[in-house]
């Protein structure tokens, strides 16, 4: 079996036996798994502590190969879906039940390699975490991005008003998903004095800060992620004068505390992917032999919408 690693020369195809699922795994033959900027954190050792020898890959779609003895509710060939944290950039891999989801086989393999982790991600912080309303004041950054892209999606179909942050290339792409005002990164911004209702921030460091002033009376600030590499300050004195709301998230957390939940909201997600409600347009496909052209392209930010990579033959 072929999969896919780090070393300190970059990325390696390397060879090795798969040993039989264990207690509560099945064995997956993956078809598709979506390229994600952890991926790339990740085989740089920047990702929850992420070494050498890393294999890349948060999700995948495929089929079921084998299953442990114990496994009585999933049946080989079925087709499913799964999210892990790192190891699915592979062509076979062993993966616990709960992070594991069947699918319609009618479903698209590509769309929802598409939309399944970052889409579970989107829809806990509108649906789950902050109860997005009609006429919110959204704010969301890298509103291109997967996550991003889906947040705007959601935030729509919930009635919100959406204000998103973006680069000019990708200032067509992040309107065509509906939102209503955008900022663009490489121009002057000429709303600074503009208040919000709920922010969605990904980057940590001096935006946490930022945004609190940003908010309006009652607001959340809802935090997922920590691109700037530091951590932010939170002025209790604004929060409490204001009577702001400071909401965390990790897709992670739910995944290992609450599978059930977890569960839940894949079939929600996967669900509009199904009725066409929310869509993630697909950049480009990749072989795992093409693996350093696809990272390359993310990390240079050449993308719109997701990079998959094709791990079957």
């Amino acid at each position: 079996m072929r999969y896919v690693s780090s070393n300190s020369s970059g990325l390696v195809i390397k060879n090795h036996d798969l040993h039989p699922p264990e207690k509560d795994e099945v064995q997956i033959e993956v078809s598709y798994a979506s390229l994600n900027y952890a991926d790339i954190l990740g085989i740089e050792g920047r990702y929850h502590a992420k070494t050498a020898n890393f294999t890349p890959g948060f999700d995948c779609v495929g089929y079921i190969k084998r299953v442990s003895e114990n496994i009585k509710d999933f049946h080989i060939g079925e087709k499913v879906a799964a999210i892990k944290q790192g190891g699915t950039f592979a062509e076979q891999v062993n993966i616990n039940k709960n992070q594991v989801f069947k699918l319609k086989n009618n479903l698209c393999s590509r769309a929802v390699a598409a939309n399944i982790s970052n889409g579970v991600t989107a829809y806990d912080l509108v649906f789950h975490v902050t109860h997005i309303k009609p006429n919110d004041q959204v704010f969301i950054y890298g509103a291109s991005g997967g996550v991003g892209s889906l947040l705007v999606q959601f935030c729509k179909y919930q009635g919100a008003h959406v204000t998103a942050l973006t680069k000019s290339n990708k200032k067509q792409y992040v309107e065509s998903l509906g939102a209503d005002h955008l900022i663009l990164r490489d121009r002057p911004a000429n709303d600074t004095d503009k208040l919000y209702d709920r922010i969605f921030n990904p980057i940590g460091g001096e935006s946490i800060e930022q945004d609190l002033l940003r908010l309006s009376m009652y607001g959340h600030l809802i935090t997922y992620g920590h691109s700037s590499f530091q951590a932010g300050y939170l002025n209790t004195e604004i929060i409490h004068s204001k009577n702001l709301s400071i909401l965390g998230y990790s897709s992670g957390s739910i995944m290992n505390d609450y599978p059930i939940k977890l569960r839940k909201t894949v079939h929600d997600v996967m669900n509009l992917v199904y009725k066409d409600k929310i869509s993630t347009p697909i950049d480009s496909i990749y072989s795992m032999d093409e693996m350093e052209y696809a990272f390359e392209k993310m990390k240079n930010n050449r993308h719109i919408g997701k990079i998959l990579i094709k791990m079957d033959t």
